[in-house]
């Protein structure tokens, strides 16, 4: 009988309240590609010793994802720490052959290079989820990205067309003949499909106020979520909106910053840094609007999320977003690090709840076109596809 086809994921780690989309969408797609008959694996490259990291690796080992992770995450030393991951990430893998090896990150993709050998891989591949690729080492960008990677990895994907379109415009991919492919990020519908969508039971559930409206968003505290002109948009609609009550749900650096600003502009009775959920379907139910005010995203998977529960919908207009939201037709959309523009768009949203239901469902319709089935059949089909040509050219 022959062997089913086999790929090894590899993400940052296991730690979805440390990081965030690309790893939910990784857990859920290798679940999907396992139930379709292939062999998953999801190699981490660090761990983040976080309350939810093991509850993940079971769920994962249980859905029969096989699971392997590198060394603890040290700042300190970030090459070293690197280094010292795929070392153990060799050891881990050693004697584990995976057909595919498949990047889901811009460190990952230097992973995916180092263990080739020790996985005996037949065909490298990688997602390509930024806008730009190594934001702030452009010289990492030029040598890795634009020079090494089109020559070493059998297929890139894009997770949007415009990310797409510029693989497609580096020189060495277009003089290879190398044509990257838009596989977008997903959701597992299943998550949402059977939710109680209760607002009042779910605020109670939560502890949240039942009498309020109820702004939300969910994604790490980084620089990249644009949180602080989240809070500075509160401030600016405490009169106009006074019963107002905002959660912003996940952790990470910038939390004691954003702590600091609630207390500096006196919010503390309006907005809350709620922390990670275990269940975030009933956090959207919960919500009468969904914000996000991120500077910049590949495919935001909480975008999907909010879609796919009919959580109306305030987004900033930027590359990534503008791909699933259409402004004035499934959400409002106002430019980036605005604090003005976006609290004048809450406001709009709350004293027009109609006309935001509407735009709700048509973004509820938008988001089954983003069903992890679907994208897991299509990825395994470029798999087999790529792993033929990959063996006719060693032919």
């Amino acid at each position: 009988m022959d062997e089913p086809l086999s790929a090894l994921h590899i993400v940052a780690g296991f730690s979805l309240e440390t990081l965030g989309g690309v790893e939910r969408y990784t857990f859920d797609l290798s679940r999907a590609l396992t139930r379709r008959g292939l062999r998953v694996g999801i190699a981490g490259i660090w761990q983040f010793g976080t309350q939810y990291e093991a509850d993940w690796t079971r769920q994962l080992n249980a859905a029969g994802v096989e699971t392997f992770v590198g060394c603890p995450k040290d700042n300190r030393a970030p090459l070293r720490n690197l280094v010292a991951s795929i070392a153990r990430l060799r050891r881990e893998l050693t004697g584990r052959r995976f057909d595919i090896v498949h990047s889901q990150q811009e460190f990952g993709d230097v992973v995916a290079l180092a263990l080739q050998p020790t996985t005996r891989a037949r065909l490298l591949v990688r997602s390509v989820h930024n806008d730009i690729e190594w934001r702030a080492r452009p010289l990492r960008r030029w040598l890795l990205s634009n020079l090494l990677f089109p020559l070493k990895f059998g297929a890139e994907f894009g997770i949007t067309p415009a990310i797409t379109a510029r693989l497609n415009q580096r020189p060495i991919a277009s003089l290879l003949g190398h044509q990257a492919i838009l596989i977008p990020n997903a959701v597992d519908l299943s998550r949402f499909e059977n939710v109680q969508r209760d607002q009042m039971h779910s605020r109670r559930a939560l502890g949240w106020p039942v009498d309020a409206y109820i702004v939300g968003n969910v994604g790490r505290l980084t620089e990249q979520k644009g949180h602080v002109y989240l809070i500075e948009a509160a401030a600016r609609l405490r009169e106009r909106l006074p019963h107002l009550r905002m959660y912003i749900i996940g952790d990470g650096e910038l939390r004691e910053a954003l702590q600091s600003r609630i207390a500096q502009l006196n919010l503390q009775s309006m907005v809350t840094l709620a922390g990670s959920l275990p269940n975030i379907a009933d956090a959207y139910a919960a919500m009468d609007l969904f914000v996000s005010s991120s500077l910049w995203e590949g495919l935001p998977t909480v975008v999907l999320e909010a879609m796919a529960m009919r959580t109306p919908i305030v987004a900033t207009d930027i590359e990534g977003t503008r791909y699933l939201i259409r402004h004035e037709q499934s959400g409002l959309l106002a430019p980036p690090a605005d604090p003005d523009a976006l609290a004048g768009a809450i406001l709009r949203a709350a004293r027009d709840h109609e006309r935001m239901q509407t735009m709700a469902q048509a973004a509820y319709t938008s988001s089954r076109t983003f069903s992890i089935e679907h994208v897991a059949q299509q990825l395994a089909q470029l798999y087999r596809q790529r792993l033929h040509s990959a063996q006719a050219h060693d032919v």
